[in-house]
């Protein structure tokens, strides 16, 4: 029993990680702190994509819910009136629950 082999923790000093170190060699030879500030520097760039991402989602979102057309008036006077094609509160809670819902539906 004395020889068995234990395999250190993930997240020790010689434990292979789950997903990070990507680095191999190199990375885990760096220094804590090196580490730390290298995810977290990545995690910042990570974050302002989805923040991108999602701007660019809700301007269409606006720009699909901002859509108006012409109707005629009813009555006698032949006169037009533009309204809106959409609810704007249903149209945005249906399209946002459709984008952020997408792999269910």
């Amino acid at each position: 029993m004395a020889n068995e082999h234990v395999d250190p923790p993930i997240c020790g000093p010689d434990g292979q990680g789950m997903i990070f170190p990507m680095g191999g060699e190199f990375e885990r030879n760096l220094p804590t702190s090196v580490r730390g500030f290298l995810y977290l520097a990545a995690m910042v760039y990570w974050f302002y994509g989805i923040a991108i991402i999602s701007d660019l989602f809700m301007s269409a979102i606006e720009t699909v819910t901002s859509r108006r057309i012409r109707k005629k008036i009813a009555g006698g006077n032949g006169g037009f009136r533009t309204v809106q094609l959409w609810n704007k509160t249903v149209a945005t809670l249906t399209l946002m629950a459709l984008g952020s819902s997408a792999p269910e539906i």
